[in-house]
């Protein structure tokens, strides 16, 4: 996915200028939908100052490491296990297009679309997830006896 490809490069160069501090402290609260930063300031402050000690080569080395990468999603055409979808309609680091595309290759896919959600749905709307999970967990736990 090429746009992807394009952003994981500018944040390389972003943290090769800028260091790794700043691109944390910009980066971790953008994985929250807009509406949800405020109500999960303390959540974000605390990954900020968990995180800002990464080296900068480290960071790079992420990114690049995800740059490169092999296309896996013959897994969800050919598995034919379950997969749990949760999709969060303001998520910058997943589009809920590219989410939804890829929960269309697989027989067994269990989708939530959640609408007030950005990456970090388990911090943003930890009861509903938990719900969720538990609701998958038990179903395929039926399906498999």
């Amino acid at each position: 996915f090429p746009v992807t490809i394009e952003a994981r490069g500018k944040s390389i160069q972003f943290i090769r200028q800028h260091g790794a501090e700043p691109f944390i402290k910009q980066f971790i609260p953008n994985l929250f939908a807009a509406g949800n930063r405020g109500k999960n300031k303390a959540e974000i402050n605390l990954l900020i100052s968990r995180y800002t000690n990464f080296s900068p080569d480290a960071l790079v080395g992420y990114y690049e490491a995800m740059m490169d990468r092999k296309d896996r999603t013959d897994l969800l055409k050919k598995s034919g296990i379950w997969f749990q979808f949760i999709i969060g309609a303001e998520d910058p680091a997943v589009s809920p297009a590219h989410a939804l595309e890829q929960s269309a290759l697989t027989e067994k896919a269990s989708i939530h679309y959640l609408e007030t959600v950005g990456h970090m749905g388990m911090i943003e709307a930890p009861e509903e997830i938990t719900g969720i999970l538990v609701k998958f967990l038990q179903t395929i736990e039926i399906e498999n006896q």
